[in-house]
């Protein structure tokens, strides 16, 4: 720290890429431990997953891109009316309402 300020490094993020390598691919729903509802695709959760459902790696990429478009909406339209957002700071805050 120099002069009392710090100097941050902010790195560019490609949320999808980042989900797909921290979610793995599930090609057939399973119930992860301490879940309520099952999990398939690229980190994909509900009630809409049924066991044995089977998903391709393509079909999950879609779907996992349809959901990144839908929420980049939802979070452009709350930066556009509450506070500005970074283009640095906006794939970040994609990534983690992802992750919740």
């Amino acid at each position: 720290m120099v002069g009392g300020s710090e100097a941050i490094q902010v790195t560019e993020v490609n949320p999808i890429q980042f989900i797909k390598e921290k979610e793995g691919l599930i090609t057939v729903a399973k119930q992860l431990a301490g879940e309520k509802y099952m999990t398939i695709g690229f980190g994909h959760y509900g009630a809409d997953v049924k066991e044995d459902q089977t998903i391709t790696e393509e079909r999950a990429e879609w779907l996992l891109r349809l959901l990144g478009i839908v929420m980049e909406d939802k979070l452009e339209q709350l930066a556009n009316t509450a506070l500005p957002i970074s283009s640095t700071l906006f794939p970040m805050i994609t990534v983690c309402k992802f992750a919740q």
